[in-house]
Formats: C-alpha cells, structure tokens, sequence
C-alpha cells in the first residue's frame, strides 16, 4: 500500500511511525494493525525542511488485511491510500482511464483490475423473482 499524504508527527524511528499509522486506522475505519501483520514500513526519499510529507510504503504479510484497509479507505481522515503499482502498470492503467469512463457513459460496469479493464453489462434481468416463481410452482 501507498500513502503519500501521511503526516510526519515528529517521528524518529519505524515502530513510532507503525504506532501512528495503527493509532489513525483504529480511530477512522476501526482496524487495528499488529506488529505481525505489516512486512515492511518505511518512508521514501530523504527529509526536507517545509515541504511536503514523505510518502509511505507498506507492504502486509496478510493480503485479507490489506483488501479490508482498501475497502474502508474513504473513512480515512486527512490520509490517501492506493495501491502500490509499477511506472510501467500506472500507465497503462492511466492510458485505459477515457475507455473506462466511456464504458460507464453507456450504463456498462466497469472497473480497472491490476492493468487491464472489465466491462460488464447492467443486470437487468430479476433472477430473484425467478426463482422465487420455481420454488412456488412445486
């Protein structure tokens, strides 16, 4: 995972920036981080004086913990999360973005899934009264 908007509190060391980053997903999204669960945690580039804050790099050894952090990652206050993808993968994902929004134009699902697009037609059929028409009848 990729957080690039996480705020340096006058941390030193890597287990002070753990014990932020778990003190921020227990208060906003109500998930807490275990020392076990995170492989690696570290900040990228060097410190600089008045400018923005580093960005952050964690990977987990649980990828169920990760998928959860992902899915509630709106709660977050004051934090952005994405996933960490390569140059090469970004940009293909950057160059399928205007088929995408076209595909959502039209009324079809669609989604980015690692480096390639899924479209899905809308659902319009009522499956659940369907069956529920074939449990009756017997």
């Amino acid at each position: 995972m990729f957080l690039p908007q996480c705020k340096e509190e006058g941390e030193n060391s890597t287990a002070e920036l753990f014990k932020n980053i778990n003190e921020k997903f227990k208060r906003d999204i109500n998930i807490k981080l275990e020392k076990n669960d995170v492989n690696k945690l570290n900040r990228l580039g060097k410190p600089k004086a008045g400018t923005n804050p580093r960005p952050v790099l964690c990977s987990h050894l649980s990828e169920w913990k990760k998928k959860e952090i992902l899915k509630s990652k709106k709660n977050l206050n004051g934090i952005y999360v994405s996933e960490d993808h390569s140059k090469e993968v970004l940009g293909k994902r950057k160059a399928l973005q205007p088929q995408l929004l076209e595909e959502r134009k039209k009324g079809n699902i669609a989604y980015l899934k690692y480096d390639k697009i899924i479209i899905k037609e809308p659902n319009t059929n009522n499956d659940k009264s369907k069956r529920i028409g074939q449990l009756i009848k017997r």
